[in-house]
């Protein structure tokens, strides 16, 4: 069995930091949001911030399922499991002995 940390390697790969222009980016708009925004415009703004946060969590949730589902599919092919027999595969094998 993987090790907590081998499990995450790919969602630390995908979580680069962002590059100081990114940074100052959010930094300018913040500061617009203390000295000129109007209260409308704060409205405005948090009611898009909580619809793109659903948007983005259901996107998040979903790619999560895939990659559990593509795992799961991964670790069958690696380790396949060996399946009992049914009792009418079991009956047919009995059958097939007596009547041979």
């Amino acid at each position: 069995m993987e090790n907590l940390e081998d499990q995450f390697l790919l969602l630390d790969a995908l979580m680069e930091p962002p590059t100081l222009e990114e940074e100052l980016s959010l930094e300018k708009r913040i500061r617009w949001f203390y000295e000129s925004a109007t209260i409308e415009q704060l409205r405005q703004h948090c009611t898009a911030l909580e619809r793109q946060h659903f948007s983005q969590s259901q996107f998040i949730a979903n790619c999560m399922t895939e990659l559990a589902r593509c795992k799961a599919k991964i670790a069958c092919l690696e380790n396949p499991v060996k399946q009992p027999k049914t009792f009418g595969q079991k009956l047919s094998a009995i059958r097939k002995i007596i009547f041979l």
